[in-house]
């Protein structure tokens, strides 16, 4: 496995994800991506994310998403 990945997924950021099946993650290890993804914006009607920078504001969706489901 790629370092970059492997740190990526023990960072406390991705914690709330781990077990989570109702949302997708896509790890990028590249800076070049992530700029890529903020250009682009959404794909399908699915808003891109960086979970490192909207960290309050994804962890109000869980919370909002976690109650619905009960």
């Amino acid at each position: 496995m790629n370092p970059n990945f492997d740190a990526a997924i023990k960072s406390p950021y991705f914690e709330p994800f781990r077990n989570n099946t109702t949302l997708d993650v896509i790890v990028l290890t590249n800076q070049f991506d992530e700029f890529l993804f903020k250009q682009v914006g959404d794909y399908q009607g699915k808003t891109f994310v960086n979970i490192e920078s909207a960290y309050e504001e994804i962890q109000k969706d869980l919370g909002t998403r976690q109650e619905e489901e009960v």
